[in-house]
């Protein structure tokens, strides 16, 4: 499994701009009084990173006026995976993100949320570079693939350090994100090898299928 630092995080919109100090490699603590942007600037990171913090969404109950009222507005982080430099933009209210790897001459331009026709998407750039397994979850008659927010739901966490928050929420909740099998999957994958084989030949047969549907279109035509 690859490393991922954080080096450097930056927000810009039309009304309000924020740069941090270079973190460096170790760890680092954020330290202040209630209302001065701690958990603020950890969701940045988050939301850099895929995620969506419940305080950026419109219709939350608590949500951060500031930056939900902006625009124009995006997220920029320096980061390194496995030591090499990446930089990565990711825009408020648009379905993408800009990824750039030192040593990579090409700027990819990647989308958010999976639709039907992405076959790779930003969470799985991310995977990739940290390898981290793509897997694929089966519950019933649907199927989930699991994505880099799923992961850090063992990583990204809340001021309340609960047993039951071990796992935190997940950005979007219905039956089969939250489901035990979810869990498990997750926790396989993240902390060890155990069925990472069996997840991978599912990721196969899935994208073997996608590529038999259309061909048997055509033949049936």
């Amino acid at each position: 499994m690859a490393s991922l630092v954080i080096n450097k995080l930056i927000y810009n919109g039309k009304n309000y701009s924020f740069e941090s100090p270079e973190l460096g490699n170790g760890l680092v603590f954020v330290i202040g009084p209630n209302g001065t942007g701690k958990t603020t600037f950890s969701s940045l990171i988050y939301f850099g990173l895929g995620g969506n913090p419940s305080q950026f969404r419109e219709d939350a109950k608590s949500k951060q006026a500031e930056i939900v009222n902006d625009s124009e507005n995006y997220v920029e982080l320096h980061i390194q995976i496995n030591g090499k430099g990446c930089l990565v933009r990711r825009f408020f209210e648009r379905n993408i993100a800009i990824v750039k790897q030192e040593g990579e001459a090409e700027t990819k331009t990647l989308p958010i949320i999976r639709r039907e026709a992405d076959d790779y998407i930003y969470s799985d750039w991310l995977l990739e570079k940290l390898e981290l397994d793509n897997a694929i979850i089966n519950l019933g008659s649907a199927e989930w693939k699991l994505n880099i927010t799923d992961y850090f739901r063992l990583i990204y966490q809340n001021q309340q350090i609960l047993e039951r928050t071990v796992f935190k929420e997940p950005d979007s909740i219905n039956f089969i994100t939250d489901s035990s099998q979810n869990r498990k999957a997750i926790f396989e994958l993240l902390l060890g090898k155990h069925n990472s084989d069996y997840y991978e030949a599912r990721g196969e047969h899935r994208t073997a299928l996608l590529k038999k549907k259309p061909k048997k279109l055509e033949l049936e035509s």
